[in-house]
C-alpha cells in the first residue's frame, strides 16, 4: 500500500513532482500527505472509522533542532477504505 516517502525540501522538488504526477496502478486510489517530522524513514496510512490520515515512522530517539517536511504517497485498493471515507482536516 505504501508507495514512497520523499523529503519535501527545495532539493527534493523533482522527486516530489514525480511522486505527485504518477498515476496509481489501475484499480487503486492515490493519496498524498505532507507531514512534518525529523529524520523519519517511513510512513503509514491510518484509517480511524471513516477518517483517513498518515503518520511518519522510524524516528525514535532523535533530537531535532528544526522540523523536516516529508511527502508520503500511497496507492490504496478501494476495498481497504470505508465507503464514506474522508481525509483528516489539518489545523489552520
Amino acid at each position: 500500500m505504501y508507495a514512497r516517502l520523499e523529503q519535501a525540501d527545495v532539493n527534493g522538488l523533482r522527486e516530489a513532482r514525480e511522486a505527485l504526477s504518477a498515476r496509481p496502478p489501475k484499480g487503486r486510489i492515490g493519496l498524498a500527505f505532507v507531514l512534518s517530522g525529523c529524520r523519519n524513514t517511513g510512513a503509514r496510512l491510518e484509517v480511524d472509522d471513516t477518517v483517513v490520515s498518515a503518520s511518519l515512522t522510524g524516528a525514535e530517539n532523535v533530537n531535532c533542532g528544526q522540523a523536516e517536511y516529508f511527502l508520503a504517497t500511497f496507492a490504496v485498493a478501494p476495498d481497504d477504505l470505508p465507503d464514506d471515507w474522508t481525509l483528516r482536516e489539518t489545523p489552520s
